[in-house]
């Protein structure tokens, strides 16, 4: 599902709360891994609507980022100015 956002030809706001969904059933050693980095790198994408969708749906994974990682790699691409 995560491919299908990265490579086009899905909706964000469809996909992404059924990743996070998903995801719950994840172990939690695996779950950084198999879901955040996925979600992470999707805060790169020049998408809007994968963007918005992302932080919709924040409230479901926030508690399981660390502050380097927000820091890094998402609040980067959140006030880039393009």
């Amino acid at each position: 599902m995560i491919a299908a956002l990265e490579f086009g030809g899905a909706s964000a706001a469809a996909i992404i709360p059924l990743v996070l969904q998903f995801g719950g059933n994840v172990s939690p050693d695996d779950y950084p891994k198999l879901i955040l980095a996925p979600i992470v790198k999707l805060y790169a994408s020049p998408d809007r609507n994968i963007r918005l969708a992302l932080l919709e749906n924040l409230p479901q994974y926030v508690d399981k980022l660390d502050k380097k990682t927000v820091s890094e790699k998402i609040f980067p691409n959140i006030v880039r100015w393009d």
